[in-house]
C-alpha cells in the first residue's frame, strides 16, 4: 500500500469460503472494511479456492467432477453476495484448487492476487474461542503466514462492525527497523483513510535473577528510568514522523507489570470498538510469522479486526511471484468456465 489510496483507489481482494456452515457471516469483514476505508473508493474481488471431489482409488476416478462442485459454491456464494449493494464489490471469482489442505489453498489464493495487483487482502477467521480462534493450519493462518501483502484478518464476532466508522489504529511495536517499516505502510493507510494511530509499547524489565548474583549486572532504579526515558524519545520521534505524513497519532508506553498480549488486548479493549490492530508479521530477521510470536498470539485472541503487514512488502512480492512459478501455481490464476 505504498501508492496513495485516494489517486485510484484501493485494489482489496477477499477470500471467501464456498461452503461455510453460515456463508451470511462471511460479509462481516466486507463491513468492517467499508467502515474502515469510509469514503476513500476501493474494488473487492471475492475469490474462493475450490478443491477437487473425493478420490475413489479403485475406480481412479473423482467422485465428483470438480465444475459441478464450482457450479454449487457459486451459486450458493451468489446468493450471499446478492445482498451487497456497494458497486465497488466485483463478481465472484472460482479458482481451482491445487491440493486440498489450506496451505495450497492459501498458496493459489495468493497466486490471483500478487498477479492481478492486490494491495490488500481480507479474510475471516472461524470466531473460535481462546487459542483455538484461529487454528494453527486454518485457511487464515496459511494465508497470514504466506502472504507478502497485507492482510486484515477479522473475526466475525468483531464489534467494531458495529461501529458507525472505524477511526483508531493500534500499533503495538518493540521500536525494531522491521516495525519502523510496517509503522510507516501503517501511516500511509492512515494518511488515506483519516484514520489516527495510537503508537504502543510494553516496557520488557530485566527478568528475576536466578543463581549467583555476581553473574548479574545491578539494575539502579535511575537506570531503568533511562530505559523509559529512552524508550519515550524514540516512541515521540515516531509520533513526529506520523504528524509529519498528516496523521493524528499519540505514544502509549505500558511500563506496569503484565504479559504483554494481555496488556495490548487491554489497549485495544480501551479504544472501543472503533478501532484495528496494525502490526509487523515478521519477528527479527526471519521472514515468517513466528509460532509464539506476539503477532500470533493476537491473531488468535483479538476480538478486533488485525492488519498484518509484511515490513519488506515490495522485495517479499517479487520472491513470491518467482517461488509460486516454480512450484507450479501460477495454472491456479485462471478463472472457472461452466
Amino acid at each position: 500500500m505504498a501508492k496513495s489510496l485516494k489517486r485510484g483507489g484501493a485494489k482489496v481482494f477477499w477470500a471467501v469460503d464456498p461452503f461455510h456452515e453460515k456463508p451470511r457471516e462471511q460479509l462481516r469483514p466486507f463491513e468492517v472494511l467499508t467502515k474502515m476505508f469510509g469514503k476513500v473508493p476501493f474494488t473487492t474481488q471475492p475469490v474462493a479456492m475450490v478443491a477437487l471431489g473425493h478420490y475413489n482409488p479403485s475406480t481412479h476416478q473423482f467422485e465428483e467432477k470438480w465444475h459441478d462442485i464450482a457450479a454449487g459454491a457459486k451459486k450458493c456464494l451468489e446468493g450471499v453476495f446478492s445482498a451487497l449493494k456497494h458497486p465497488g464489490v466485483l463478481p465472484l471469482h472460482l479458482i481451482k484448487q491445487a491440493g486440498s489442505s489450506s496451505s495450497e489453498a492459501a498458496a493459489g489464493f495468493l497466486s490471483y492476487a500478487v498477479e492481478e495487483g492486490a494491495q490488500l487482502l481480507l479474510v475471516s477467521s472461524h470466531a473460535r474461542t481462546g487459542v483455538d480462534r484461529l487454528l494453527l493450519g486454518s485457511f487464515a493462518e496459511s494465508l497470514v503466514l504466506q502472504s507478502p501483502l497485507p492482510v486484515l484478518v477479522v473475526n466475525p464476532q468483531s464489534k467494531a462492525r458495529k461501529a458507525p466508522r472505524i477511526k483508531q489504529v493500534l500499533f503495538p511495536t518493540d521500536f525494531s527497523d522491521l516495525s519502523l517499516q510496517a509503522f510507516k505502510r501503517t501511516l500511509a493507510l492512515a494518511a488515506d483513510t483519516g484514520l489516527s494511530v495510537m503508537l504502543f509499547h510494553k516496557v520488557q524489565y530485566l527478568s528475576a535473577q536466578i543463581g549467583p548474583a555476581f553473574l548479574y549486572p545491578k539494575v539502579s532504579a535511575e537506570s531503568l528510568k533511562d530505559l523509559r526515558d529512552e524508550l519515550k524519545a524514540e516512541g515521540e520521534r515516531w509520533v513526529a514522523l506520523a504528524k509529519r505524513q498528516g496523521v493524528k497519532a499519540k505514544l502509549h508506553l505500558d511500563t506496569a507489570n503484565g504479559r504483554p498480549l494481555d496488556k495490548v488486548l487491554r489497549a485495544s479493549k480501551k479504544l472501543g470498538n472503533a478501532s484495528i490492530i496494525a502490526m509487523a508479521s515478521q519477528s527479527g530477521k526471519v521472514g515468517a510469522l513466528l509460532p509464539g510470536s506476539l503477532t500470533r498470539q493476537v491473531l488468535r485472541h483479538a476480538l478486533c479486526p488485525v492488519l498484518v503487514i509484511h515490513p519488506e512488502q515490495q522485495s517479499l512480492v517479487k520472491k513470491f511471484v518467482e517461488r509460486v512459478a516454480l512450484a507450479g501455481y501460477r495454472y491456479t490464476a485462471h478463472p472457472a468456465y461452466f
